[in-house]
């Protein structure tokens, strides 16, 4: 669920790109009926063995935070800042860094929570 006023970029850009490219892209690009190869790949669930992590922010301003919630409390993770500003949120490099560590050993991750407490 994307604020309107993204949806209207979103739409200038489709327009755009439909305009340069012409017959080479579909329609339905950039709206909810796309059926383009990555977005059909974002309509499968994810397998079992990926762990998922959803990382958010109430103070998003471009995407509603409720709707980037898994409802596991394990895989979701709360940090303050906007949409764009997260690429350049320390908390949310340390927990992709947290996860990838607990995806690779179990061992290793608590390693490094135990680590990260003593800094």
């Amino acid at each position: 669920m994307a604020h309107r006023s993204i949806l209207r970029a979103a739409e200038s850009v489709r327009k755009e790109t439909i305009a340069e490219h012409g017959v080479r892209v579909s329609s339905d690009c950039y709206t909810a009926r796309c059926t383009c190869e990555f977005v059909n790949s974002l309509r499968h669930k994810m397998p079992t063995s990926v762990a998922g992590t959803a990382i958010y922010t109430r103070e998003d301003g471009v995407v509603d935070w409720r709707y980037c919630r898994t409802g596991d409390g394990e895989s979701d993770f709360e940090v303050r800042g906007t949409h764009v500003g997260l690429v350049h949120n320390s908390s949310v490099y340390t927990i992709i860094a947290n996860r990838l560590v607990q995806a690779r050993s179990p061992k290793q991750a608590i390693s490094a929570s135990r680590r990260q407490q003593k800094s």
